[in-house]
């Protein structure tokens, strides 16, 4: 089976993001802070909708696809490109990637919120 590659469809995001969601899924360090599976699943795919609507159109979305169907995608940064804006990420964006450096009692409930600014 051949396959394609081009530049992802708006109408493919939705796809796009429960792949990039499974993808992360099973990563040891997202189960550290979202033990349950459903719960991990559910951040994951806010966090990456988020993040691929507001990166679509301002950097190259890839996609591969087998039969038409959405098998896989990349993001292409340029070396001049600038990350979306804060307000649309959330504005708990900057504390929540601190949480690499807090501790899990402190980190948690900042992520949880930045989640929750995403859905």
């Amino acid at each position: 089976m051949n396959i394609e590659f081009g530049n992802l469809k708006r109408e493919e995001l939705k796809a796009a993001v429960t792949l990039a969601a499974r993808a992360y899924r099973n990563y040891a360090y997202v189960a550290l802070y979202f033990p349950d599976d459903e719960e991990r699943f559910r951040s994951l795919h806010a966090f990456m909708n988020c993040v691929m609507k507001s990166n679509f159109g301002k950097a190259d979305l890839l996609a591969a696809r087998q039969q038409g169907r959405l098998v896989g995608r990349a993001t292409l940064e340029s070396p001049d490109f600038q990350p979306p804006s804060l307000k649309h990420l959330g504005k708990g964006v900057n504390k929540a990637n601190a949480s690499q450096f807090m501790s899990y009692e402190t980190a948690m409930p900042i992520f949880r919120s930045f989640i929750e600014c995403c859905k």
